[in-house]
């Protein structure tokens, strides 16, 4: 999500589980949740445009001003209140992000700038009558969502290498996973889709983001 940890968790990616391109590929090494959002909102069919200037748009107003060194990436609960803003439903899982967020800033002046941007977002997002439910989900339950036409923005890797990616469809046995750090160039942008196939336990440990089992995803509906 920050700059510094792009390589890092590319790498990670490629080993656990992913190849694939897709759609629209974030243009930098911080805006993986912006991208992932604008790639699930369209598939879902929100009028939105795949293109640098609305990926910029949606990390403008979401990120966490402070998130480790480099630039910051976007928390869950900014995602969230991001998708409402294009017009979709939204429902937050969540466990522990606040503490695996806070260990992002070792610098007491950082977190406190941090924490204050994410209670801003949590009050807001409870505004909307988004529901912050706690994780409770197991590959099966993933598959369910999925099935019953969510899209899933899932937090991936560990607590101080995290990375979003899309959960855009699925079968019994896999799920349709895009990573938009993976996913080419602007260029690209004709290809035909792609996305890597991962089973839906495998997806499920990828989200164990540190000791405690913390886990996130962002459930996506059209209202």
């Amino acid at each position: 999500m920050a700059s510094q940890a792009a390589g890092s968790h590319v790498r990670w990616m490629e080993k656990r589980y992913l190849s694939g391109g897709g759609r629209y590929p974030q243009t930098s090494g911080f805006t993986c949740g912006a991208a992932t959002l604008l790639n699930i909102a369209f598939d879902l069919g929100a009028a939105v445009e795949l293109s640098p200037e609305a990926e910029y748009a949606i990390w403008r107003q979401a990120n966490s001003v402070w998130m480790g060194g480099g630039h910051p990436g976007i928390e869950p609960w900014a995602l969230a209140l991001a998708g409402v803003r294009l017009g979709l439903g939204a429902v937050l899982h969540q466990t522990g992000m606040s503490q695996v967020f806070d260990g992002w800033n070792r610098n007491p002046e950082k977190r406190e700038v941090a924490s204050i941007v994410r209670k801003a977002d949590m009050a807001a997002l409870a505004a909307t009558g988004t529901e912050d439910r706690k994780f409770s989900f197991d590959g099966s339950g993933m598959r369910c969502l999925v099935r019953d036409g969510a899209r899933l923005a899932v937090l991936v890797g560990n607590s101080r290498d995290l990375h979003w990616v899309a959960v855009l469809g699925g079968s019994d046995g896999f799920a349709h996973v895009h990573d938009p750090y993976r996913a080419g160039s602007l260029d690209d942008l004709r290809n035909p889709w792609s996305e890597a196939p991962v089973t839906w336990e495998n997806l499920r440990r990828s989200m164990a983001l540190n000791s405690k089992e913390a886990a996130c995803m962002v459930e996506f509906r059209m209202p």
